[in-house]
């Protein structure tokens, strides 16, 4: 009996070892990853731009079709840091491989503003030459999706973006149109997007053909916090139906407290686990940090958004959530999964709901 209890308390000691390594292991691969990655380290405070201003500062130019950089900033790229001056006027027609992309009558349209290691100013928007987007954040969830070439160059760095809604009068283009003439946000970047704290919950809606999740707290790469309260019966944002046998995967992005999108970046993935790859190597959204992802699976009947029960028979449904305690941090995709060989040890190891891996 002796020998019994004290094989049990050494496998509890193990246990909590294990744990406290797994929690470290974790932090350690964040912490590399988010100090590695690309991106605005910060706006330079000795006098070369607006104090208190995010990165670069990007405003409306004067003249109105193109932008300005107001602040100078350092960022970074491949681990290296540089800098780069104020720039008084980003000619949008010369400079930016996106101009003469167009937004429809009444959508939406992201134009993506990119610096390379010369300091050289590139804009792109998400897709190619004509969009059309329902909603603002609809377009500024486009970024990550496979389809998109996103940034332009392998030696550019997201510095901010210029999200506009077209008014009504007409197709707006790119670097020949008044962006102050149509309703514009700008956002400016200064380190990465984050989650301070996982969603609460994340789960099927009441109404079975949408999601609902719990409350969570994130930074957007502009440095503003939102502390969303949650949402019931949020809808699946398009109709594209996943056939069956195929897999689609479905991302939950958060802009503002009851501003969210569930967008998909795959219909057609050939299995859960490739859907699963597909999401892992997207390009992270330099906004907005991804806080969960829906797969479906679509085993013996057809997926269709919006119309389609996620708990019909043989549809298959996974929900994933990242941040803080999940073991899955939004941190770090740009250079590939956060994880190390010793995670799926301790992921073998830890009971249910000690850091496992989703």
């Amino acid at each position: 009996m002796a020998r019994r209890n004290l094989i049990g308390g050494l496998w509890k000691t193990m246990e909590v070892v294990l744990e406290l390594v797994n929690d470290i292991a974790l932090q350690l691969n964040t912490m590399e990853a988010t100090q590695g990655a690309d991106q605005v380290l910060g706006h330079d405070e000795s006098g070369s731009g607006v104090d208190g201003r995010t990165g670069c500062n990007m405003v409306i130019d004067a003249s109105a079709q193109d932008v300005q950089f107001d602040n100078a900033f350092f960022f970074q790229i491949a681990g290296q840091k540089y800098y780069k001056a104020v720039d008084a006027a980003v000619d949008i027609s010369a400079e930016c491989v996106g101009a003469g992309d167009t937004i429809s009558t009444s959508g939406d349209g992201t134009l993506w503003m990119f610096v390379n290691t010369a300091g050289t100013v590139d804009g792109d928007t998400a897709n190619g030459t004509a969009e059309n987007e329902a909603s603002p954040i609809a377009t500024l969830a486009q970024y990550s999706i496979a389809s998109n070439t996103l940034p332009p160059g392998a030696d550019d760095v997201c510095v901010g973006a210029v999200q506009v809604g077209e008014g009504g009068s007409g197709a707006f283009t790119w670097g020949d149109d008044s962006i102050s003439a149509e309703t514009q946000v700008f956002y400016s970047f200064e380190n990465l997007p984050g989650i301070e704290s996982a969603l609460a919950s994340f789960t099927i809606g009441s109404a079975k053909t949408k999601i609902t999740y719990g409350a969570a707290d994130i930074v957007l790469g502009t440095g503003v916090r939102v502390v969303a309260t949650g949402k019931v019966d949020v809808a699946f944002n398009g109709t594209t139906e996943v056939a069956i046998g195929a897999v689609g995967a479905y991302l939950l992005y958060i802009l503002a407290d009851d501003t969210e999108i569930l967008i998909a970046a795959t219909s057609t993935a050939a299995n859960l686990q490739a859907a699963k790859d597909l999401v892992r190597d997207l390009t992270p959204n330099p906004l907005m940090p991804l806080v969960g992802v829906v797969y479906v699976v679509a085993r013996l009947n057809a997926f269709t958004p919006g119309t389609t029960a996620l708990n019909l028979n043989g549809i298959d449904t996974t929900y994933v959530t990242y941040g803080a305690g999940t073991n899955r941090q939004e941190h770090g995709r740009a250079n590939g999964s956060t994880f190390t060989p010793i995670d799926e040890v301790l992921h073998e190891s830890a009971k249910t709901g000690q850091n496992q891996r989703p």
